[in-house]
């Protein structure tokens, strides 16, 4: 088992404390189905001598072709409405599923959604940029940006707020 957790006066701490979140406590929208199923894998359950074997569905979340992203879009959405904003700005690899993600949820929740697609494989063919999903994107509506780095735009917020303004 794993080391035990110290607070800060000393005392020894349950790890589990600190995984405790009541989720309420935030802003939150519903973009997926929950909850997704879970389903039993008797033939690697065997191959692998175990009594019980099962797989979370995240693919059945109902949202663009469903991902364990989901669940965090939908606090990370919902805060971004709690703000008042009418874009999400994300960025990621030109294939990105949490672009995709948040494609499909600013179109759901009617938001504009801009992003940041990375060059990360070198010399894709044609086909790598406008397929799979790049073309989920832009069926969603999402603006692409290009000339700025995932980095460069996490460094500088302040790409956002001139956009937006």
């Amino acid at each position: 088992m794993g080391r035990a957790a110290m607070s800060l006066d000393g005392d020894a701490v349950s790890p589990l404390r600190f995984m405790v979140m009541n989720l309420q406590e935030f802003t939150r929208v519903r973009l997926g189905h929950w909850p997704t199923p879970l389903e039993p894998m008797k033939g690697l359950a065997r191959r692998l001598n175990a009594e019980r074997l099962f797989i979370k569905r995240d693919d059945c979340t109902g949202l663009a072709t469903g991902g364990s992203k989901t669940r965090k879009l939908e606090f990370l959405v919902g805060e971004a409405i709690h703000q008042g904003a009418d874009t999400l700005l994300t960025c990621g690899a030109v294939q990105s599923n949490h672009v995709r993600q948040t494609a499909a949820a600013a179109a759901f929740m009617g938001l504009a959604c801009e992003a940041i697609l990375e060059e990360r494989v070198q010399g894709a063919p044609a086909a790598y940029h406008e397929s799979g999903n790049v073309l989920l994107d832009h069926l969603f509506g999402i603006q692409n940006r290009s000339g700025c780095s995932c980095a460069g735009f996490r460094r500088s917020r302040s790409w956002s707020a001139r956009r937006l303004t």
